[in-house]
């Protein structure tokens, strides 16, 4: 039997419309196969589900390992800025990307620790505190831009908290964060791009002399946790793999979350009559519209692997050192695994069944910090207020440029008592 030739990519990923709502290219795509191959990017596309999983649990023939691309999921970077990010210690192979091997677990095993359900529970009053604080600071007529007058304070102040490090510079921090996100979408121009790599050096710097002091005076945050670990019970972190966490943890903790909450937020003015069931059902239907949220929205839309070797994903024969898209966003409105797939369903029996963390051994470690957010963020928001409407157009949108990430920069609601 001949291999099947994958069905080719119908549309762009980056493409605004396309953020706003990719449901509809996803649908089609369940329609018409698994499997498909984008050519502009020379990426296959898995979209399916249970094939996703399947490759989620399968590292050996499926690496994570994306310094294999030459730097990214998608192309390899300018000369100028590689020759940028070598002036650093590099990210090391550590969580998220670049470490299938048993190394992996001994990291993730210290990022646990760090995280640790009682740190998260005693960071839960505070995280109450903030959202009523910057609730507080909303205009009399309830009208704001959702993302730079809820959504980053709280996100980054949060993460800024867990880590240990300075909330004075949240502006500089999230120009790091954006600066993180170009270098890993890889989709602006040169000179962009060398702008986000001496960010890149900058935060490095930062974050290591962040280390430095806390083993001289460790505290009770993330980043003396992880500088006063020892890797496998024997040795201390060096830089390439203090770095390489930290700075996953920190555009990670931030950046999803941030996404998440902005989709909440534009659901509920889309569907007014979700505010009035949450007001009347409180938390437990609050914590099931999150899962709902983290789902239908798909802040990370989709990450990548390589193949190791010659392998076949229905029938579709993917080439030793192929480049493979899973794309969670698609498999996570997949009919053959959820009922309604593209409905927000309040009453849904497994809530937590999406691939929004992950799945396998690089499930997010922050899951439970950023459910922890988005809860507390939304029953206040719910409580305090009556309704929100969205005051622009959802044409007048503007997302970040990425192939991987759906991010709303910026969105004008009204919050009305």
């Amino acid at each position: 039997m001949h291999a099947k030739e994958p069905q080719p990519l119908g549309f762009r990923a980056t493409d605004p419309t396309n953020h706003l709502d990719p449901h509809d290219n996803y649908a089609q795509m369940h329609n018409q196969s698994p499997v498909f191959f984008d050519s502009e990017r020379e990426l296959y596309w898995v979209v399916r589900n249970d094939l996703i999983r399947y490759i989620n649990t399968n590292p050996q023939i499926f690496s994570s390992n994306v310094e294999l691309f030459g730097g990214t999921g998608i192309v390899g970077y300018p000369e100028s800025v590689q020759e940028i990010r070598s002036r650093g210690v590099g990210h090391g192979d550590t969580l998220i990307t670049n470490n299938d091997a048993d190394s992996h677990r001994a990291y993730k095993e210290i990022v646990q620790r760090a995280f640790a359900p009682r740190r998260v529970l005693m960071f839960e009053t505070q995280t109450q505190d903030l959202a009523h604080q910057l609730i507080h600071a909303f205009p009399e007529s309830g009208e704001i831009d959702f993302s730079s007058q809820f959504a980053v304070p709280l996100t980054f102040t949060v993460i800024c908290r867990q880590l240990g490090i300075e909330e004075a510079m949240l502006a500089t921090f999230k120009k790091w964060s954006d600066s993180i996100d170009v270098l890993l979408s890889n989709m602006a121009e040169e000179e962009a791009l060398i702008s986000a790599a001496h960010d890149e050096l900058a935060l490095q710097q930062y974050m290591l002399q962040r280390c430095e002091l806390r083993r001289k005076d460790p505290k009770e945050d993330v980043i003396s946790d992880i500088v006063t670990a020892r890797f496998k019970g024997e040795r201390p972190l060096n830089d390439t793999e203090l770095f390489g966490i930290l700075n996953q943890l920190f555009v990670a903790g931030n950046e999803s979350t941030r996404s998440t909450l902005m989709g909440a937020i534009y659901y509920l003015t889309q569907q007014p009559e979700i505010f009035d069931q949450i007001r009347d059902g409180g938390q437990p239907v609050i914590k099931v519209f999150v899962e709902e949220v983290l789902r239908m929205w798909s802040a990370v839309q989709g990450l990548y692997r390589r193949a190791l070797h010659d392998t076949e994903i229905e029938g579709v024969m993917i080439p030793k050192g192929a480049k493979i898209h899973i794309r969670y966003g698609a498999a996570n409105i997949d009919p053959d695994a959820f009922t309604n797939p593209r409905q927000i369903d309040l009453t849904r029996a497994q809530p937590r069944g999406h691939l929004s963390f992950g799945y396998g051994i690089h499930h997010c470690v922050g899951a439970a910090l950023a459910r922890q957010e988005l809860v507390t963020a939304i029953d206040l928001l719910t409580t305090k207020f009556s309704k929100v409407t969205l005051e622009q157009s959802p044409s007048d949108f503007h997302f970040f440029s990425s192939y991987h990430l759906r991010c709303l920069e910026s969105m004008r609601v009204k919050f009305w008592t």
